[in-house]
């Protein structure tokens, strides 16, 4: 639902540039580079809004596995609620303290969510047995 509002906006928008390009005292060169640079900005802004869009939902998403328990790979990094905080206003996983993990911050928008894998069943609290030893 929201999307066909922008999109009414948007079209309205443009409708309203053609209007006033329309009405203008320009000459029609002047109006039809002025009106494709108007609305060149418009699809610009939209193209800009979307993808705005697109990285909050996928930030919602992983936000969600996270806080569901769902471990998250990030850049090869298994992460999980045992080990890490979601700090939702920044979008980022902070280590706890007293964890092998502490001190340690990584982007929310740098991972996605691992799949049940047997790598899974060797995991101690989001981190491999290799890992653990050589800490």
């Amino acid at each position: 639902m929201g999307y066909l509002s922008v999109i009414t906006i948007f079209t309205l928008l443009i409708a309203l540039v053609v209007a006033l390009l329309k009405h203008s005292m320009l000459q029609r060169h002047k109006k039809y580079a002025l009106g494709t640079v108007l609305i060149a900005c418009l699809i610009a802004m939209g193209a800009y809004n979307y993808k705005q869009s697109m990285q909050t939902n996928i930030a919602t998403l992983l936000g969600e596995a996270f806080m569901q328990g769902n471990t998250l790979n990030c850049e090869g990094f298994l992460v999980h609620q045992n080990d890490f905080n979601l700090i939702t206003q920044t979008n980022t996983l902070v280590g706890k303290s007293g964890t092998p993990t502490s001190n340690i911050i990584i982007l929310l928008e740098k991972c996605n969510i691992a799949l049940h894998s047997k790598q899974d069943e060797e995991l101690l609290n989001g981190h491999t047995i290799e890992e653990l030893q050589r800490d």
